[in-house]
Formats: structure tokens, sequence, C-alpha cells
């Protein structure tokens, strides 16, 4: 339950059934001393401690054959009605571990399965197990149509991630000057075009701050990039922080710079919280969030030219950039808990009938 996006969404999935009259079990591969997201009160979480290291391939082949056994047996002595697995890899072994139980298997990707890549024989058995899903849950319509790839029309929903546990979006006026982005620091999330691009911005020469939440393996050489470019006075790297929506509901320029997404919660909160979004039109997810030029604005990946552009135009045009936060809050309710749980509730309920 570390400070992911899926876990994000999966905190939220728990403590909706915590307050409804669903029985719900958390089984985790691996524990973490450093759990982001608590467990809601009323759900129990099993580890498995499955994070061991395999000497040789051999080796791996006999860790991952006890790997499923371990999940069966979990799961089976639960005598679940439904299961609910979450990430590429995790659906894999939970399907099957589960072939020949009888107990449905509801899988969701939670990125864009076309560009993020899990190694070929991983994406082969996927495509051979992801048949005996009950159902394959993806974010956006890009993924729906790879999932045609790998069992039936029938069996896919879109269903997005939710909005949840965030304070009111402060006045535009009494926010700061500064550009925000959140997010893990890996080469998907862009944050090489993000620096470089306010380096260039008449945000720079006008002191805006530019606040980076998160964390990651990029982290230093993000932080020696930002040091080259002589931002370093500007720039803020605050780590993992508990309540990220504290620093967004100050900030009035929200970016995310990915080269690809699955569904973004990072965005989700920015435009929640009220602030004027900027964002890379890639693969899977923000055009199907952001309208451009509505409620923000959508710029071509890996473009940091562009990307100083759309920055440059929020700074010298606030009242544009007033208007696009404005309509960015309406995900609030678009993408409420209510709205995007009860579509879960009703496949969870016809799964059950199957």
């Amino acid at each position: 339950m570390s400070a992911g996006g899926a876990e994000r969404v999966a905190s939220v999935m728990l403590q909706h059934w915590a307050e409804s009259d669903v029985t719900v079990e958390l089984l985790t591969l691996n524990a973490s001393a450093a759990d982001h997201y608590q467990l809601p009160k009323g759900i129990s979480r099993r580890v498995l401690n499955t994070n061991w290291d395999s000497k040789n391939s051999l080796h791996g082949l006999y860790s991952n054959f006890k790997r499923l056994l371990l999940i069966r047996r979990e799961i089976l002595s639960s005598a679940p009605d439904v299961v609910i697995s979450f990430i590429d890899r995790t659906n894999i072994m939970v399907l099957s571990s589960l072939l020949g139980s009888g107990i449905p298997v509801i899988v969701s990707e939670r990125i864009d399965p076309t560009v993020y890549r899990i190694g070929r024989s991983w994406s082969m058995l996927r495509k051979l197990v992801y048949r005996f899903a009950s159902h394959v849950v993806v974010q956006t319509e890009s993924a729906a149509v790879w999932a045609l790839t790998h069992t039936q029309p029938d069996k896919i929903s879109i269903i997005q991630n939710p909005v949840s546990f965030l304070p009111e979006p402060a006045a535009w006026t009494a926010r700061k000057n500064q550009v925000v982005s959140m997010g893990r620091m890996v080469p998907q999330k862009g944050f090489d075009v993000l620096v470089q691009a306010f380096a260039s911005s008449r945000a720079r020469d006008l002191g805006w701050r530019l606040v980076l939440i998160g964390d990651g393996p990029d982290r230093k050489d993000i932080e020696r990039f930002v040091q080259e470019l002589g931002i370093q006075r500007l720039t803020e790297f605050t780590g993992v922080i508990r309540a990220p929506a504290d620093v967004l509901n100050e900030s009035k320029i929200f970016v995310l710079a990915s080269r690809f997404e699955g569904f973004p919660n990072a965005l989700l909160e920015g435009m929640a919280m009220g602030c004027a979004c900027v964002v890379t039109d890639c693969r899977s997810g923000p055009a199907e969030i952001v309208r451009d030029m509505q409620n923000g604005l959508l710029v071509p990946v890996e473009d940091h030219d562009r990307l100083t552009d759309a920055i440059n135009r929020m700074v010298d045009f606030p009242d544009e950039a007033q208007g696009y936060a404005a309509q960015a809050i309406e995900v609030r309710a678009k993408n409420s808990i209510d709205q995007i749980m009860a579509p879960w509730d009703k496949l969870l309920a016809a799964v059950h009938k199957q």
C-alpha cells in the first residue's frame, strides 16, 4: 500500500466497502513498514511476503510456482464470492493460481498495456490466462481496445478513477505563483521535460516556484538537472508527503508531463483542487479528462517548447487560467466516489450471480 496510483484507488474502494455490508479482505504479496495508505476500520489484511530473490532461472520457476501455491491457499481459505486483482503481473499470478477453483476473478489494468511493457513471457501468459477472468476492468477507451485482444467484449468495462477525501479548493486569489507536479520520479512521468520547460518559461523570470511532489529512482538525476539549469533556488522537492492536496491547494498551475499514463490520479487531484492544468496528450488518460482550452491545456508529448508556451500562457493570461481552473473542478462531481463505485458495485453483483 505504497504511494502509488493503484494503491490510492484501492484505498478508496476499501473505504467504500468498509462502510457497506460487504465483507472485504485485503491480500498483498509484500508488506512494507512505510505503507502510505492506511486500511479503513473493519478491513483485515493478510501478507504473503513473496518478495524473495531467485538464485537462477530454475530457482525462479520454482519460486513462481511456490508463489502461486501460496496465493491459492490464502484465497481458498477465505472462500470469497469474488476476487478483484490489481496490476498486470499480479493479475496473471492470481488468475493462474485460481484455475479450476470456481472462484470468479475480476482483473484490473492500471496503466496503458500497449505502452507499458511487462516482458515477452509475462505478456504471453497474460494473453493466455486473461480469457479465464470473469471480467477485465480498464480505465480508458484505448485500453479497452487492447482488452479486446485478450477477452470477449462483454467481459470488458471502463471504470475511471475516483476523486475523494479532498479539502475544498482555495480561491484563485489566495494561491501562490507556483507550478506543481506530482508522481513517481521515473522516465514515464517526464519530470525532465517539465523542469526544462519551466527553466525556459516566463514563470522562472517572474520568480514563480516549481514544486515537485514524489520520489523514485530518477530523483537524483532530476535534482542534478535542476542544478544544471540554474533553477535550484526556485525548485522544491517535497518527497512523498501525506497531504499533497494542501500543496495543490496553494498552487495556481499543475503540470503533468507524462510520456504515457493509465488514468492519472495526480491530474484528477490537480483539477479537483482548482489548479489550472497543463497536460501532455499522451496515450491513455489525459485526453479523456482534459478538454483542450476548456478545462486545461493539452500539449504534445516530450515537446518542452510547447510545454513552455503553455506555462507562459497560464502565467501571462491569469483570467484565462482561472477560467480553466473553474471548469476543472467539475471532476469532483463526475469522478466522485458515488459515481465511480456504482459501476464497481454493479459489476460485483453481476459476477457473483454468474
